[in-house]
């Protein structure tokens, strides 16, 4: 089912967010970019399970004030700035 933003170009939707127009916004990238987020998390984890809670970390990475400031970059500079954070979060060994 289309969303009210689905005629909405990519940079349009970027501006809703930084509004805070967030929810409607935020999901209609969602919805165009989860299935390709999916794929190179599952070329590069080959695990179903795994990729699809990599691809919620991503999309909630998006969220972050520090990634926020990336929104004026394209959509797949975004993308590859969060699922680096992601990645990056996979290898620090956590303190005790």
């Amino acid at each position: 089912m289309p969303t009210r933003y689905a005629n909405h170009p990519d940079d349009a939707l970027l501006a809703l967010i930084r509004a805070g127009e967030t929810p409607d916004a935020f999901g209609e990238l969602y919805t165009r970019y989860a299935h390709l987020v999916y794929c190179i998390c599952q070329s590069y984890f080959k695990d179903s399970d795994r990729s699809r809670e990599n691809v919620m970390q991503v999309f909630e990475k998006l969220m972050h004030d520090q990634v926020k400031a990336a929104l004026r970059y394209p959509m797949f500079v975004i993308i590859a700035i969060a699922m680096a954070m992601v990645i990056i979060n996979l290898f620090v060994i956590p303190s005790f």
